[in-house]
């Protein structure tokens, strides 16, 4: 298994590859449709997605963790 001190990283690694993958292919699928060269049309927009997806989740997550806190009452301070 891996370390909980990498939970952060392993987090983002994975939301980038499930957010990159669903919405290139709804992006890619709303543009062309189901062409003949739809799935290597997907696999090449998907990796450029996901090696812009992972850096920037590894910068923000910790910023909107901090902001869902925020904006999330706990029930010790009702």
């Amino acid at each position: 298994m891996i370390p909980a001190r990498f939970e952060s990283l392993v987090f983002s690694f994975l939301l980038s590859v499930f957010m990159s993958c669903l919405s290139t292919f709804v992006a890619l699928y709303t543009a062309v449709g189901l062409s003949e060269n739809f799935l290597g049309l997907w696999l090449n927009a998907w990796g450029h997605s996901w090696a812009v997806s992972f850096p920037i989740l590894l910068l923000v997550t910790p910023s909107v963790r901090f902001m869902a806190k925020k904006l999330v009452t706990s029930p010790e301070t009702k």
